[in-house]
């Protein structure tokens, strides 16, 4: 994932990698090999810790492309989910529920490497 992640963000197009976390440190503890790439290329990857009560219930895993591609499962802990290549109006759906909840996120500003 780590060697895909890489590839898609050093492809020379303008692409965004937005990643949203219940617990910000947990990555850091674990020392996430994604927080050094993350770290080596921050104009693609930004972070955000949902903090506000209502979304923290919310245990999601999702991944939209802009193609109207997804992955999502309903627990973010569990390998079970549902997946389309080309499922526009639900990958519209999940995108909309997304934006929605990394408006109301932090940003994670720990995660920059020399903290600015």
């Amino acid at each position: 994932m780590l060697a895909a992640l890489r590839a898609f963000a050093t492809s020379g197009r303008e692409v965004q990698v937005r990643v949203l976390l219940h617990d910000a440190a947990a990555p850091q503890a674990a020392h996430a090999m994604l927080l050094e790439l993350a770290q080596r290329l921050p104009s693609v990857f930004q972070f955000r810790e949902v903090d506000d009560p209502v979304y923290r219930e919310d245990r999601s895993a999702v991944l939209v492309n802009d193609a109207g591609g997804y992955y999502a499962r309903a627990q973010g802990d569990a390998v079970a989910g549902s997946a389309c290549l080309d499922g526009r109006a639900r990958a519209r759906q999940l995108q909309q529920r997304f934006e929605e909840i990394w408006e109301r996120s932090r940003p994670v500003a720990e995660y920059r490497a020399l903290g600015l």
